[in-house]
């Protein structure tokens, strides 16, 4: 049997990984047609690292899904999937202001901690908040924040301009660099 794993929030990722990453397992919410000690190969979907395809025995059957141990994973996966969570977990100790949909949901989502975009003249509480990883701004008045930053003596790369056509995975990954640069 073949079981996809991929989580639209990196939120439920964390939660799900988190609590068996020790055991060297995973737990996949609404598998079903699995047996006790079953072998079956599971595609593991780690945004920015890949899909690794790994092989689980069920370890645990209930109601809402199944706890899978991982005995086998090609070379890399466990390094891939330890920086993986790694970066999620910084991710909740971050913030992103940012108020336009449908930015805001995607980033709350991807783990982060959102709070809303001040106006320009109000960027001096921003520059205080050490969280602060990004602004993610509309393209028509990202400028107005650049400046604003400028005029405080920051340099203005908290500013990522945004449109509604971009890939969400573009604007992640900037954060994510921002972050990982703290």
């Amino acid at each position: 049997m073949n079981l996809r794993v991929a989580y639209q929030r990196a939120q439920e990722f964390v939660e799900q990984y988190a609590e068996n990453l020790s055991a060297g397992g995973l737990f996949v919410r609404d598998a079903q047609g699995l047996a006790m000690r079953e072998e079956v190969n599971v595609d593991i979907d780690l945004p920015g690292y890949g899909t690794y395809s790994v092989i689980a025995e069920v370890a645990h059957i209930s109601p809402a899904g199944a706890g899978l141990h991982i005995k086998a994973g090609p070379p890399g996966f466990q390094q891939a999937l330890t920086a993986y969570l790694l970066r999620l977990g910084k991710r909740t100790h971050a913030t992103v202001f940012v108020d336009h949909e449908p930015w805001r949901g995607v980033v709350r989502d991807a783990g982060y901690a959102v709070q809303p975009l001040p106006p320009p003249s109000r960027l001096v509480e921003l520059i205080g908040d050490a969280t602060a990883v990004g602004i993610l701004a509309p393209e028509d008045i990202a400028e107005q924040y650049r400046n604003a930053l400028g005029f405080l003596g920051d340099d203005g790369t908290l500013v990522i301009a945004v449109h509604a056509g971009q890939a969400v995975g573009d604007v992640l990954t900037a954060l994510d660099a921002k972050l990982l640069d703290r």
